[in-house]
């Protein structure tokens, strides 16, 4: 699991409280039961999934499928993240954010982020501001410098 403080920003401070916006659990692969997801998701509405993409591990364990991720489009409050590995946030950084829009719009991801040495930080924000669109300003979407 990889969350709290993470590259995300996963908890703010609130009247010098700490507040969790949401836990990350990273790494769901096909070896992942869907109900179980479905059964965490309800219990724990704070629980955010975070798919691992590098094209040449998807489908292998902690990087799941387009098949499975074709099973959890449709998992009613089921939140996901990407969270984007090698040569997906080059392309990224060289302008293709086709993966990111894919993702957005087919599956109902609501952030994506990476730890990549090319961009000496660990972005984590909402998915259309990796494509450089910013509709509305969305609390806390920032860039966390590495420290």
């Amino acid at each position: 699991a990889s969350a709290l403080g993470g590259g995300g920003g996963a908890m703010a401070a609130a009247g010098g409280k700490l507040s969790l916006r949401f836990v990350g659990l990273c790494g769901i692969d096909d070896s992942v039961d869907v109900g179980f997801l479905k059964l965490l998701a309800k219990e724990f509405p704070l629980a955010e999934f975070g798919v691992l993409f590098r094209p040449d591990k998807q489908g292998t364990p902690r990087y799941a499928s387009w098949d499975y991720l074709d099973k959890l489009k449709d998992v009613a409050g089921l939140q996901l993240a990407g969270h984007l590995c090698g040569k997906c946030v080059n392309d990224v950084l060289d302008g293709d954010g086709s993966l990111v829009a894919r993702l957005e719009a087919e599956y109902g991801f609501k952030r994506c982020g990476s730890s990549h040495p090319k961009l000496g930080m660990s972005p984590s924000v909402p998915s259309h501001a990796w494509l450089g669109v910013t509709p509305r300003p969305i609390s806390g979407s920032k860039l966390t410098p590495r420290r």
